[in-house]
């Protein structure tokens, strides 16, 4: 499961909106589109939260103003990110990039000395060659 709940709470607090752990956790997991940006979106307006939701590159990210939600998608998987630091914000995309650039496709996957494990090798090979 996606972080969409904790992600909604953090942006709550840090407005210092007042709300309820149970009726956030049912808005969140009942909404038809979870999990998405949409349903905390959505979830924002149910608290009157003025929001604009924008689709934009990583270069004109420094120009959103804070605090703002930002989605990464890391090996098929979507992430929420509550952001006030924009360096955690330049840390999470650059792992993104180095993922795509090294073809990491899933988890685990083993780096020795710098150099991912050949896909025709595996965790028992290594374990033969150590002992």
């Amino acid at each position: 499961m996606t972080n969409c709940i904790q992600t909604s709470q953090k942006i709550l607090a840090l407005l210092q909106v007042r709300y309820t752990g149970k009726y956030l956790k049912e808005e969140v997991l009942s909404h038809p589109h979870f999990p998405s940006l949409l349903t905390i979106s959505d979830v924002l307006e149910k608290y009157n939260i003025s929001h604009v939701p924008l689709k934009i590159g990583k270069d004109k990210l420094a120009e959103v103003p804070l605090p703002c939600i930002v989605q990464v998608s890391v090996l098929g998987n979507n992430f929420f990110i509550h952001s006030i630091c924009r360096q955690q914000q330049e840390k999470l995309l650059a792992m993104k990039d180095w993922y795509e650039r090294e073809g990491i496709t899933h988890t685990p996957t083993i780096f020795i000395n710098g150099f991912k494990l050949p896909e025709e090798y595996s965790i028992e090979d290594l374990k033969e060659i150590i002992t």
